[in-house]
């Protein structure tokens, strides 16, 4: 039986004409992978008056090599604009990354809503998750209400909220913040020395995080701790290129397949169950978050009411400046009016007195001309 023909992938990018010749581009090309040209099937040719069409065909191995070639001295020294119209080696990781990504996050899930559901309860995400996690999740089950299924808290959150929710760190105070007189008061009570005050204020910093809550489900802590530290990251940011179709590289497959089988070996190591000490130990943990989650809530909501504040006297301060506007037009129109009428008196006084000056000189005139009629009478 013959053997199959290894199946071709194609890379296809679009270059802006104006940068680069057909020829010029051909010849950058062959010199960046003057290596694998053996190994592959190279087109250049403009396909519209503004772009340049390259598109290289290979195997999955191959074109995985040019690509990155391409994009390392190409597109990131050369600083030629581009656009990546088709990336079939890209397109077959992102679909096998897919499958072993939602297995690892779904593990995730099930993990985190068991864990927290022993040591709070059903309802839990009502009271420990950070408001911008709830109200995402609230706004999600919101629009699926009317579907077939009923959705829990965490099928409404996404993989980010889901990390942050396992990973994020909080604390009652903030290392800037401003303690009150009634803070202060509160603290000195039953303090007794400086190292009781001490205490106080470094319990009042201290982060708690719901990573430390799940820490107790695990005897191998040095485990736990080194997902946090080299897989959650490298996790997301794999994800990002998958969900986003950004470029990717073949070896992902190998790496997400290596970090799966990590973090489902410390998973099922986990505890099934807590005993009665380390349920309070959980618990007092959550309890921290709850404090700083309080405390932030406030900070926010005080924020929020400064901000609010300002607003109003700035709306206050901008109704104040309008009326001063306006009784300044008004005066200025005032003193106008004023000085037209002054004119207006003033012309009126002169047209009076020109009037009474031409009466008195016509009375005089006639007085003349009755004199001149007496005297020739006389005569």
């Amino acid at each position: 039986m013959p053997e199959k023909p290894e199946k071709k992938y194609s890379l296809c990018l679009l270059f802006d004409s104006s940068q680069i010749t057909p020829s010029e581009l051909k010849s950058r090309i062959e010199d960046v992978l003057k290596k694998y040209l053996s190994d592959i099937e190279l087109s250049i040719k403009p396909n519209h008056s503004k772009f340049i069409e390259l598109n290289i065909l290979g195997s999955r191995e191959t074109l995985d090599k040019c690509h990155k070639k391409i994009n390392k001295i190409l597109l990131d020294k050369g600083g030629l604009t581009f656009i990546r119209l088709r990336d079939e080696v890209g397109d077959e990781v992102r679909k096998q990354a897919y499958s072993i990504l939602a297995d690892i996050e779904q593990r995730f899930r099930t993990f985190i809503n068991r864990a927290l559901v022993e040591v709070r309860g059903f309802n839990w995400g009502e009271s420990l998750a950070p408001s911008k996690i709830r109200e995402h999740a609230e706004s999600i089950r919101g629009k699926h209400q009317n579907n077939d299924f009923i959705l829990d808290f965490l099928e409404c959150t996404q993989f980010d909220h889901l990390i942050d929710l396992v990973t994020a760190e909080v604390s009652e105070w903030s290392k800037e913040k401003e303690i009150s007189v009634y803070e202060l008061s509160e603290i000195l009570s039953d303090c007794t020395s400086i190292l009781d005050i001490n205490k106080k204020i470094q319990d009042k910093l201290k982060y708690f995080s719901f990573w430390d809550v799940f820490s107790v489900y695990f005897e191998d802590l040095e485990s736990w701790e080194k997902l946090k530290k080299d897989s959650i990251n490298c996790i997301i940011n794999e994800r990002h290129k998958v969900m986003h179709h950004r470029p990717i590289r073949l070896g992902a497959i190998q790496m997400l397949e290596t970090k799966r089988i990590e973090i489902f070996r410390v998973l099922d190591s986990a505890k099934l169950e807590l005993s009665e000490p380390e349920a309070i130990e959980a618990m007092d943990i959550l309890e921290g978050i709850m404090r700083s989650g309080s405390e932030i809530s406030k900070r926010q909501k005080s924020t929020l009411e400064s901000v609010a504040t300002i607003l109003e006297s700035l709306k206050s301060q901008i109704a104040i400046d309008s009326v001063a506007q306006q009784v300044a037009r008004n005066s200025q129109l005032l003193k106008s009016q004023i000085a037209i009428d002054s004119v207006a008196q003033q012309v009126a006084r002169n047209s009076y007195l020109l009037k009474s000056q031409i009466a008195i000189d016509s009375a005089a005139q006639q007085v003349a001309r009755n004199s001149h009629l007496l005297k020739s009478k006389s005569q």
